[in-house]
């Protein structure tokens, strides 16, 4: 009988075991993500090509045109309170954090339908 090896050369495995709904949350939580990350490489993408189109045809008289009329607004302000900015952010993060929950847990539930295995 040979005793068994105490050099670096064992391989051992493990076996990990989920629910489906957990298969089914874990591979909506994958695609949603993929999808999201296409769609703003494509909105990066345009929003580059347009910048870099009109940078091309800015002309110096162009830019300096409304010169005044920028300098007022930035002097101007913001017509929104800085105390309620923070407030803000944090309703527009818990939107856009619940509209992925949501898309996640849609897909999901559409994969559980479809796949019945």
């Amino acid at each position: 009988m040979e005793s068994p090896s105490t050099g670096g050369d064992r391989t051992e495995y493990m076996t990990i075991q989920i629910t489906r709904s957990a298969r089914n949350r874990l591979l909506a939580r994958a695609l949603v993500t993929l999808a999201l990350g296409v769609l703003f490489s494509f909105y990066y993408a345009a929003a580059f090509t347009a910048q870099r189109e009109k940078a091309e045809n800015l002309t110096l008289e162009a830019y300096t045109e409304n010169f005044e009329n920028y300098k007022a607004k930035l002097l101007a302000g913001t017509d929104m309170p800085q105390a309620l900015i923070p407030v803000a952010s944090i309703f527009v993060v818990a939107f856009l954090v619940g509209s992925y929950e949501l898309l996640v847990f849609l897909i999901a539930w559409l994969l559980g339908k479809v796949l019945r295995s």
